[in-house]
């Protein structure tokens, strides 16, 4: 960064050097002056496509999602056959629930080649939020075929089964997703309520009660598990469960406290 602030000092004034500054600055993070440097290259160089590229990333960033993709709309133009501009553009528009131009633009960067389990996920995950489950599994599942260690494309599809009501593939792909990293609290509690859905109350309350251990201000998870106490008759601590869940805010657990006048 040094070295092209001191050419630019002593006057080399051309967009290359400013755009290589701008890359200098999105290395260590400070967007503010990546797009800084990008608004001197193309002021210098309006047709300089990397520099709307490397600007879209930086504005996408610091979640300036619309600029972003404005950005990157400015070097498609420049480049039309560019399959990362078109994932960089999708990822925006899915970011601001735009999920049809997102779709469009991860099945245009497929179109070009760039046959890669981030793309299918996205647009798999786009589906999902379209609604249209038969889409997203085919996307996740040609993701995890792709990239087997990707942990989120099992949970995601795991989502996509159980709001088609098929529990047993939706627990399979939790689980895969627990064996790859057990960090994620929000993966024990959907595979715990699905347990209790089918009745079996003791893996119920081992999932959420691993949730909580991960997420100890979760009232979801302590509710959930003492809903599974309750059906195996551990009044006590069905009730300990659900007085946390209220004292965490948990609406309907403080009703049913005051409904039995239990204090919290």
């Amino acid at each position: 960064i040094e070295d092209y602030s001191t050419a630019i000092d002593k006057g080399t004034k051309n967009a290359a050097i400013y755009y290589l500054r701008g890359a200098a600055y999105q290395g260590i993070g400070d967007y503010p002056h990546v797009i800084e440097d990008c608004n001197a290259a193309l002021k210098l160089d309006p047709k300089y496509g990397a520099a709307y590229s490397m600007r879209g990333n930086a504005f996408s960033e610091i979640q300036d999602y619309q600029r972003a993709a404005d950005d990157f709309s400015a070097a498609l133009k420049l480049d039309p056959k560019d399959a990362e501009i078109y994932y960089n553009r999708g990822f925006n528009y899915w970011i601001m629930g735009d999920t049809k131009r997102a779709i469009a633009d991860y099945s245009a960067a497929l179109k070009l080649g760039a046959k890669e389990a981030r793309i299918y996920y996205f647009r798999g995950a786009a589906y999902r939020d379209q609604g249209d489950n038969k889409h997203a599994v085919e996307d996740l599942s040609e993701a995890i075929k792709l990239d087997p260690e990707r942990r989120i494309a099992y949970s995601t599809r795991g989502n996509v089964y159980s709001a088609l009501g098929d529990k047993k593939k939706a627990i399979e792909d939790y689980s895969a997703a627990i064996a790859l990293d057990a960090s994620d609290a929000a993966t024990f509690i959907a595979r715990g309520d699905l347990y209790f859905a089918l009745g079996d109350n003791q893996r119920t309350i081992e999932d959420h009660s691993a949730a909580i251990k991960l997420d100890p201000k979760n009232a979801e998870a302590y509710v959930s598990r003492g809903n599974a106490y309750g059906a195996l008759g551990d009044t006590k601590r069905a009730i300990e469960d659900y007085k946390a869940g209220a004292r965490l805010d948990h609406k309907p657990a403080q009703e049913y406290l005051t409904s039995q006048g239990v204090k919290w």
